[in-house]
């Protein structure tokens, strides 16, 4: 019997221990819907392990988040920005440029000098300048 939302971030949140954490994430591996896994606006407690199980998905599964995946890199401090950065890296940049465009556009227009150096640090990452607006 699968358990409800609720019932998975109660689970997954960082005031549990670490099985009760550990089965909350095998239980959020089984969500189809992964967008309910994107910085939760419930509880930060549960974001690292949200990350984790997003992580854990194909880069197919993810192509459809991925400007979700690059919002959640606009503070480096929040929980499970380290994990999805470093999923992203695993993509090839090819298979991300659009939307890290998207997100790098986004950033300039709203001046969040903060996620612009991110992005660009990213981008230098894959051997790239951070202005990847060419197709």
């Amino acid at each position: 019997m699968s358990l409800g939302i609720d019932e998975i971030f109660e689970l997954m949140s960082w005031d549990n221990d670490e099985s009760a954490q550990i089965h909350g994430i095998e239980e959020a591996k089984k969500i189809r819907h992964l967008s309910v896994l994107f910085q939760p606006m419930e509880s930060k407690s549960v974001w690292e392990n949200c990350a984790k199980v997003l992580a854990d998905k194909s880069d197919e599964e993810l192509k459809l988040y991925l400007i979700d995946m690059f919002k959640w890199l606009q503070d480096m401090n929040w929980p499970g920005a380290d994990i999805i950065y470093g999923r992203l890296r695993e993509m090839p940049f090819e298979f991300i440029k659009t939307e890290y465009n998207i997100c790098l556009l986004s950033a300039k227009g709203s001046g969040d000098s903060v996620w612009e150096k991110v992005l660009y640090d990213f981008a230098e990452g894959f051997g790239c300048s951070g202005n990847v607006y060419s197709s």
